[in-house]
């Protein structure tokens, strides 16, 4: 299946909160070129209620927005599935904003509230991520699948292979900026990976990490100023902890 617009042959965007499921049906979907100078920009532009998307290949995929951009879902309120997903020539870019960037290759962020999150199983993502901020007081949250999370609750037999590139803070192979609960296995990025500070393999910056990541690791090149590692930028809160197993980093820092 291939269409050189996904707004204009499947989806005009003029649905802002989408809550139903998308069942791929193992084919593969090609071609998709997402180009809207506004927030809220992927295949899916927000998802408000309780949301699956899932048995699909995605191939040649091009999404550009302001902020809260996703190679799937540019931001989730409530919760997601995504699950048995696979995205090849994949690319997420931002226009250039005075604004947060909020940017991800499968979500770009989700809402803040307890309840909000998503569960990823079988996701692999290949491809460029890149994120442009100017502004010195703005933030840009940017990961190989999800650029913020908050109410996370597991990433499962994922992964990341490719670039990821921001001019700002908070970047990650997997998640760039994470709050709260998080449960990884079997996760993985591979690549390269600039940012300024707060920069990791596999996370940027966790805020109240609890948790657990078992079997991950980053073979990620990673360069940045301030707050730099192989596996995570910055662990914030010392009184708040996760479990860490089976995990290693086998790149280059700088």
């Amino acid at each position: 299946i291939s269409f050189t617009n996904w707004y204009n042959d499947i989806y005009d965007g003029s649905v802002t909160m989408y809550n139903r499921s998308f069942n791929g049906m193992g084919f593969q979907i090609s071609n998709i070129l997402i180009d809207e100078n506004q927030a809220y920009v992927g295949l899916i532009t927000k998802s408000q209620h309780t949301s699956r998307f899932y048995n699909v290949t995605l191939h040649n995929v091009t999404v550009r927005g302001t902020t809260r951009v996703g190679g799937v879902y540019g931001s989730i309120e409530n919760f997601a599935f995504i699950e048995d997903v696979n995205i090849t020539g994949l690319n997420v870019t931002s226009y250039t904003t005075s604004g947060n960037i909020y940017l991800g290759g499968v979500i770009g962020d989700t809402g803040n509230s307890g309840s909000d999150g998503a569960n990823l199983t079988n996701v692999h993502v290949s491809g460029n991520i890149s994120a442009n901020k100017v502004s010195s007081t703005s933030q840009a949250k940017v990961g190989g699948l999800v650029g913020e999370m908050y109410y996370l609750k597991k990433i499962i037999n994922s992964s990341f292979t490719g670039t990821v590139n921001s001019t700002g803070d908070y970047v990650g192979g997997i998640v760039g900026y994470k709050y709260m609960y998080a449960d990884v296995w079997n996760t993985y990025s591979k690549g390269t990976i600039k940012g300024n500070d707060y920069v990791g393999g596999l996370a940027g910056y966790i805020d109240y990490p609890r948790g657990i990541w078992n079997n991950t690791y980053s073979w990620m090149n990673v360069t940045g100023n301030d707050y730099v590692g192989g596996l995570f930028g910055m662990q914030f809160r010392s009184s708040y902890t996760f479990d860490l197993h089976n995990s290693y980093y086998a790149g280059n820092l700088s």
